[in-house]
């Protein structure tokens, strides 16, 4: 029943009457009508507003779906834990981090890790905030390192603030031969106006702060590339691409490909809030639970910084 409920409660959400409703829950208006008022009868409220059109939820049917919504990502993540564990009897767990940071941070890490947990089966992915987003609620994925994510589904903790660094080429006006770093001046983002610019898709959090950042000094770039990374899209820029901002971290992983400047930004108007992120709840294995202390109390250092 609760499959059922789940399914006709979410497509109040998403339809104007019970007659689409029912079409596409592929179930007959009377049984709509009877599974609701039976299931109103035991909670004593109303969940649909059914003599509206368009039907919609009341605060409780919100309420109760979101309930069944969360009792199908445990019994997913139940399912993918039992998987996990038959394969794996000393435990499994999924670590995510922001591309670029995982050839620094891990092997800081997964000594600590492994210290802990000996018989643990680790495995470590690259994924963008906005994946990670959507991974960890669903038990894709169990850890994410990378920017602090805010949702209400997520526990994320900051472990500090990180500069940024406007890739500057080698075919710039502001580049300057045999100064791999050096601070930015008021007027050098300018530079940017018109100028070719390399972004990462639209999904990424990442990417909607540098727009925010390039708005608010009043830069309008010429996106040239879209990739789907910072990695990638601060390996094109030292092809002599385009412009893109990244991290230190990425520009010191890098091959050697052709001469750039890292311009560093000022860290009080724009830096990478960088935290540990999971979805905590009362099936939260130990195994999550510390190794996020151990990835706070790296902090930082994981990244060199």
């Amino acid at each position: 029943m609760n499959d059922k409920l789940k399914d006709i409660l979410e497509g109040v959400t998403k339809y104007s009457t019970i007659t689409q409703v029912s079409k596409a829950c592929y179930v007959s208006q009377p049984y709509i009508s009877r599974l609701l008022t039976e299931t109103e009868a035991d909670f004593g409220m109303k969940l649909v507003n059914r003599n509206l059109t368009p039907i919609s939820l009341t605060y409780a049917g919100t309420r109760v779906l979101a309930y069944l919504q969360e009792e199908v990502l445990i019994d997913r993540k139940m399912q993918s834990e039992m998987q996990q564990l038959s394969e794996h009897q000393g435990g499994s767990l999924t670590i995510a981090v922001y591309p670029g940071f995982a050839n620094f941070w891990m092997p800081r890490l997964l000594f600590k890790i492994q210290r802990r947990f000996p018989a643990l089966h680790i495995k470590i992915v690259e994924e963008t905030t906005s994946i990670a987003e959507r991974d960890l609620p669903s038990g894709k994925i169990d850890i994410f390192i990378g920017k602090v994510i805010y949702n209400e589904k997520i526990n994320s903790s900051s472990l500090g603030r990180i500069p940024l660094y406007l890739v500057i080429p080698e075919y710039s006006k502001l580049f300057k031969r045999g100064h791999l770093y050096r601070d930015s001046v008021s007027d050098d983002i300018k530079i940017l106006n018109g100028a070719p610019f390399i972004t990462i898709s639209q999904e990424s959090r990442f990417q909607e702060m540098i727009d925010h950042f390039l708005k608010d000094n009043g830069v309008r770039v010429r996106n040239v590339v879209e990739v789907q990374n910072t990695m990638l899209a601060t390996l094109l820029a030292a092809s002599g691409g385009g412009y893109t901002i990244t991290m230190k971290q990425i520009i010191e992983n890098l091959p050697k490909i052709g001469d750039i400047n890292g311009l560093k930004l000022p860290i009080d108007q724009f830096s990478l809030d960088v935290g540990v992120s999971y979805c905590e709840s009362s099936s939260t294995s130990k195994f999550i639970e510390e190794t996020v202390s151990i990835i706070k109390q790296v902090g930082l250092t994981g990244l060199g910084c």
